[in-house]
């Protein structure tokens, strides 16, 4: 039997008791003493690892042929050392850019070919903008996904501008005017949007990068269109390059 004929829960079950002996105790472990630590076959353990294996959850010693946690663990870990490292740095400049500009200030994340927000301080006005945390969003769609959007690197650009392409037209904008606007925010420094996501409403944000200089993340300002004019996003825009370069430099970014 194949691991993809178990019970899906049953599997998961397995493969998280797994990765538990792995990661407590010995550094390696055999088949064998797998198999006893979690009261299943050599046959099953040994199916589990191989699937896993492929994936890069665990890895083969080549010399004694025991298993080890594998790299991809350890990239999922840096990552969410860098979200809990990023959150802590990020709220002291966004609640002083929340003072700044009376408007709610966000910090969003790219995940893969999305981003999503994993912070934000409020405004203390009755009247508010207000997002979802942990909600994902397309790069193509309103200042924020733009603001990372023209920072990335050509062919991943190229490739999500081209997945974008049929449902911005759906939307009625063009293509060639997004990448035109795209070249704006990259001289500029910053994006803008006006009801372009959420419905009357307004906001302003820029890139944060880390310490490979790639961009990871935006920060952003947003309010009601009846209030942030466009005038009044030029005048927030200085106190949000400030906000986006202070953290990009304290998460290891070598900006000017």
């Amino acid at each position: 039997m194949s691991v993809n004929s178990e019970p899906g829960v049953k599997v998961f079950e397995r493969v998280a008791d797994l990765l538990e002996v792995l990661s407590n105790g010995q550094s390696e472990i055999g088949v064998t003493d797998l198999g006893k630590e979690l009261g299943l076959g050599k046959s099953t353990v040994h199916r589990l690892l191989t699937s896993m294996e492929k994936r890069g959850y665990v890895q083969q010693n080549q010399t004694n042929k025991k298993y080890r946690l594998g790299p991809t663990l350890m990239r999922l870990g840096l990552v969410k050392l860098r979200q809990l490292e990023a959150r802590e740095l990020a709220l002291p400049c966004l609640e002083k850019l929340r003072d700044l500009t009376t408007e709610t200030t966000t910090f969003s994340l790219k995940v893969g070919r999305e981003r999503l927000y994993i912070l934000q301080v409020e405004s203390r006005q009755e009247i508010r903008q207000t997002i979802e945390l942990g909600r994902v969003y397309p790069l193509y769609l309103g200042a924020t996904g733009k603001a990372i959007l023209a920072f990335l690197a050509s062919p991943e650009k190229l490739s999500l501008l081209e997945e974008a392409a049929p449902i911005l037209a759906k939307r009625g904008r063009d293509l060639a005017t997004l990448q035109e606007e795209l070249a704006q925010i990259a001289r500029r420094g910053y994006a803008t949007s006006r009801g372009e996501r959420t419905p009357d409403a307004a906001s302003i944000a820029a890139p944060v990068f880390d310490y490979n200089q790639q961009v990871m993340g935006a920060i952003s300002v947003a309010g009601p269109i009846s209030r942030v004019s466009v005038e009044r996003q030029i005048e927030m825009a200085v106190h949000l390059l400030e906000c986006s370069r202070s953290l990009s430099l304290q998460l290891g970014a070598l900006v000017p």
